[in-house]
């Protein structure tokens, strides 16, 4: 079963769609310090780890450039949305 990354604008707030993270990627972005079991950097510092994620998917080779310009606005536009989020709070399900 797969923990998928989770977000809302607030602790109670709606929930943000994000893409489907594989299970790795949501321990990586949850990182947290085993002293104070705080996230390392807060909900910041998972923002900021899941959106370099989300960026990763423009690593490799492409068929041609209409495929690319789609992956990099697809990227542009969900990063918008992560980032518009004024109280994140994260977590998984």
């Amino acid at each position: 079963m797969s923990m998928n990354l989770t977000l809302h604008d607030g602790e109670n707030g709606p929930e943000i769609e994000l893409w489907q993270t594989p299970t790795w990627v949501t321990w990586i972005c949850l990182s947290y310090n085993p002293e104070t079991k705080e996230l390392d950097g807060g909900d910041e510092g998972v923002r900021r780890r899941y959106n370099e994620w989300v960026r990763s998917h423009l690593n490799g080779v492409w068929k041609d450039t209409d495929e690319f310009e789609y992956q990099r606005k697809r990227i542009e536009e969900h990063l918008k949305l992560v980032n518009s989020v004024k109280q994140p709070y994260f977590s998984f399900i």
